[in-house]
């Protein structure tokens, strides 16, 4: 259930902002509003109190927010405050994003091998994913594990090309497995 709240009141975020031509400034304020929450867990705390009537709450969201965001930004806020469903907000926020991205061409890349990457390297493989995947940019992030041993894994949205040679030795090993020595 809760991926569906998030998904739904995440997709009515991200039509207001198509609808609006909002999408880039209602991007930045996601990111500002989710940066708010996480820096500062008490707003959350306070927001999902039952300490605090709906009215303190909202109160609460105004003197946060309002002159820092936009109008359908603190709207939206308001909404979801009234509908109880603030304890969804992150997961709405990580919708909206993912959304944005996908909408404007942003690929999210996760690129592991076993040893650090050099400037030049990192640019060649940027350079082969764009070419291959469709998107405009790139968010790649690097990372290091050495059991890979060699190659490297690509991880973009639920794809994974792997290359490594700890998967290679690893499927190797399960075909030995599998053969039957016969006489």
């Amino acid at each position: 259930m809760a991926k569906l709240v998030a998904n739904v009141y995440g997709d009515a975020l991200f039509s207001i902002g198509k609808e609006n031509d909002t999408l880039d400034t209602l991007y930045k304020e996601v990111l500002a509003v989710k940066t708010a929450f996480d820096e500062t867990p008490q707003l959350m705390d306070l927001l999902v109190s039952p300490n605090l009537n709906s009215e303190q709450k909202q109160a609460l969201l105004a003197r946060t927010f309002q002159g820092r965001v936009s109008s359908d930004m603190l709207g939206f806020l308001s909404i979801v405050l009234k509908k109880s469903r603030q304890e969804y907000l992150d997961d709405m926020f990580t919708y909206f994003i993912s959304a944005y991205k996908e909408e404007r061409k942003i690929g999210v890349v996760s690129v592991t091998t076993p040893f650090a990457l050099s400037a030049p390297q990192k640019y060649e493989i940027q350079e082969k994913l764009l070419q291959t995947t469709g998107y405009k940019t790139l968010e790649i992030d690097y990372k290091v594990d050495e059991s890979l041993i060699g190659g490297m894994v690509i991880r973009i949205k639920d794809r994974v090309v792997d290359s490594s040679i700890k998967t290679r030795l690893k499927e190797l090993e399960k075909s030995l497995r599998s053969l039957q020595i016969g006489e």
